[in-house]
């Protein structure tokens, strides 16, 4: 993964390519994830309209779209096309949006998992036998384009722009990204996905993860019911929206106390 610039979500590929192309393991990644690419592109199935789509000739091929995420570094389209298509000058914005329209997402979630698998270790390092899996969401600048205004929201630095939220499960004793969700910024819920990427993972030897804001007693239930580890950190107690300040709890730095809570649902007749 390219680093984004805290500021502008620019990247500095010159530099940072000069840096990586001489390093034998990213050399070998880059040939994976190429390979890759262009084997998922290839397929039908990931075609929104089988048997439809890129079957007459286009400027813009399948695996000419497929790549195009992966190169995008700009916040519009537009000023990214004369250098992505050099040979096909006439190339318009909306044209590369049609085209990207045609391609179902499960593309990039064979990608992102092929390439998990083939750059796996198969002696994974391990907590006492687990899997330690740390959770986390972010914001990544999303391009403007027609049609485009669902990822158009409240950031957390209070300003509004176009973004998407990504939702990532890391393994880090092995330094992998053990899988990801994207959500239009307008649409971000932080407790839901994690729920729902944890309990892709209902049975296996893995204790995750959270820092605070992801602390609910919903989220506590659901991973206890489906027997998922976890250790998620919360909010101080003198915090005017812990959950700590509604229980009672010694005077003292440290300790560890059970609490039982029953969860209910309410319903009034309209």
């Amino acid at each position: 993964m390219w680093p984004f610039h805290a500021q502008s979500g620019e990247v500095d590929t010159r530099k940072e390519t000069l840096i990586l192309s001489s390093n034998p393991v990213f050399s070998r990644h880059r040939r994976i994830f190429q390979s890759i690419l262009k084997q998922e592109a290839e397929r039908d199935e990931h075609l929104v309209n089988l048997g439809i789509n890129f079957k007459r000739y286009r400027k813009l091929t399948k695996q000419d779209v497929a790549e195009l995420p992966y190169k995008l570094q700009e916040r519009s389209i537009q000023s990214k096309i004369p250098s992505l298509f050099k040979a096909v000058p006439e190339i318009t914005t909306s044209a590369v949006a049609q085209s990207r329209s045609k391609i179902r997402s499960s593309l990039y979630i064979n990608v992102f998992e092929r390439f998990n698998q083939e750059t796996s270790k198969s002696d994974l390092n391990l907590f006492k036998g687990y899997r330690l899996a740390e959770h986390d969401g972010s914001e990544v600048d999303a391009m403007f384009y027609a049609g485009n205004d669902e990822n158009y929201s409240r950031s957390k630095s209070g300003d509004h722009h176009y973004f998407k939220h990504t939702n990532c499960t890391y393994d880090v004793l092995n330094h992998t990204f053990m899988d990801c969700l994207f959500q239009p910024g307008s649409k971000k819920n932080e407790d839901a996905t994690f729920l729902e990427l944890a309990l892709k993972h209902k049975g296996e030897k893995i204790i995750f993860t959270c820092d605070r804001g992801y602390e609910a007693l919903y989220t506590f239930y659901m991973l206890n019911k489906n027997k998922i580890i976890f250790v998620i950190r919360v909010k101080d107690q003198k915090s005017a929206i812990s959950m700590l300040k509604h229980y009672p709890k010694p005077d003292t730095e440290k300790y560890d106390i059970p609490y039982n809570v029953i969860l209910t649902t309410q319903s009034s007749d309209a």
